[in-house]
């Protein structure tokens, strides 16, 4: 009987941090909310003589409905070895190697992001722990799950290795 089969044999953790499904629905929301308020109020601008006022507006409407719909968007996820970062620009992926662990910084005054420490020293922002849902309790799992992920032992799909 192999390993895998094996109901008891722990299995490697997942990371799969994203919005909950409602905050993702009521992100795309607000950027289709913000996106119609900035081409009315362009719209308006331009009707009553103001250009500059108008691309203004248009452009305040469509960067709010950008950063809106990038909330909706960012995840982290893990597949095997590599932990990948998405956010609605770019794409990052991180190596398990790579990464000496994973700390908590201060992002604001009210609010900290997880951050990885690579073995180079650089640090690299995980977007999606910028939720506004998302309390201490549930950053502190968060930062739980990617360091069980960071310290995992075996392979993809096998058990720990046996104490020696």
């Amino acid at each position: 009987m192999s390993d895998a089969a094996d109901p008891g044999a722990p299995t490697e953790p997942v990371v799969d941090i994203r919005p909950p499904r409602w905050f993702a629905a009521v992100s795309v929301v607000a950027a289709m909310v913000f996106g119609l308020l900035g081409a009315v109020a362009s719209i308006s601008k331009l009707a009553a003589g103001d250009p500059v006022g108008a691309a203004a507006g248009l452009l305040a409407g469509a960067g709010l409905a950008v950063l809106a719909y990038d909330v909706s968007t960012r995840r982290a996820t893990s597949y095997g070895d590599e932990l990948v970062l998405h956010q609605w620009y770019r794409t990052v992926t991180l190596q398990r190697e790579d990464v000496r662990e994973f700390a908590a910084a201060r992002a604001s005054f009210v609010r900290w992001d997880i951050v990885a420490v690579l073995v180079d020293g650089v640090q690299t922002r995980l977007w999606v722990t910028r939720m506004l849902p998302a309390s201490r309790s549930r950053r502190q799992g968060w930062l739980g799950d990617l360091e069980a992920w960071r310290t995992w032992i075996g392979g993809p799909g096998s058990a720990w290795p046996s104490a020696r």
